[in-house]
């Protein structure tokens, strides 16, 4: 009767992390780790805590929330494959341009005539500077398409080449959540290296988080003995 309960509560716990750690959770929050990662280097590049401390983490949460629901959005609701792919491409700009004004906006609350300047370049201050660090940003969020895209190609062949019930897709995503947590792991641990001293809490949240997620894809990965998805009308849920 022990080993029976036993057994039961092992296919239990089993089922409950192969949910919890089903790629499309998991390949979301991944690149949502990663997109905050690259917000981290760019702020460090562009020195923001010299100018308002708070806006780093601001910004990084920012980031990372607003690219969760863009993620969910994107592999979970898209139902074609060029659709997915424009949104791949589009997302990550728009979401660079909004963090960029919103945050450069936050600064200038309370200095109101700041007139920034790269590479000794003025950026004109007021609007247009608002509107010029939108489109910085929004060139920087080309970077996390350059990490999109390939995902939703490779997760759209996946799907055309369907001919097992599912089973490679489930497999090349598993696959990919592991790999997306990789990149996100290589990505934090970067900005953690190159981070200041205020800059270092925010950084270490995401290594630590990136950290957890690819230790649990392994997991995941391991326990996985059967399809952990089933195949859907779009890139994967």
């Amino acid at each position: 009767m022990c080993a029976t309960s036993a057994r039961n509560l092992q296919m239990h716990v089993r089922s409950a992390l192969l949910r919890v750690l089903r790629p499309g959770l998991q390949v979301p929050l991944a690149n949502a780790c990663a997109f905050g990662g690259i917000a981290a280097l760019v702020m460090h590049a562009m020195r923001t805590v010299e100018l308002f401390e708070e806006a780093f983490p601001a910004a990084v949460a920012l980031v990372v929330g607003a690219s969760l629901i863009v993620m969910r959005l994107l592999f979970g609701r898209s139902t074609g494959a060029h659709r997915a792919q424009v949104q791949g491409l589009l997302w990550p700009p728009v979401i660079g341009c909004i963090a960029g004004a919103l945050v450069h906006c936050t600064m200038c609350l309370d200095r109101p005539y700041m007139d920034l300047s790269i590479a000794g370049v003025s950026l004109g201050g007021g609007g247009a500077e608002v509107v010029a660090v939108a489109i910085l940003s929004g060139l920087a969020g080309l970077l996390g398409a350059a990490l999109l895209l390939p995902q939703v190609i490779v997760v759209v062949r996946a799907r055309a080449a369907i001919q097992d019930g599912g089973a490679k897709l489930a497999q090349t995503a598993a696959h990919l959540a592991v790999t997306v947590w990789g990149v996100a792991l290589g990505i934090a641990g970067l900005a953690c290296a190159l981070a200041r001293e205020t800059e270092l809490w925010t950084s270490t949240v995401l290594g630590t988080a990136a950290a957890v997620g690819l230790a649990g894809q392994g997991v995941c990965v391991w326990l996985a003995r059967q399809p952990v998805m089933q195949p859907v009308p779009a890139p994967y849920r």
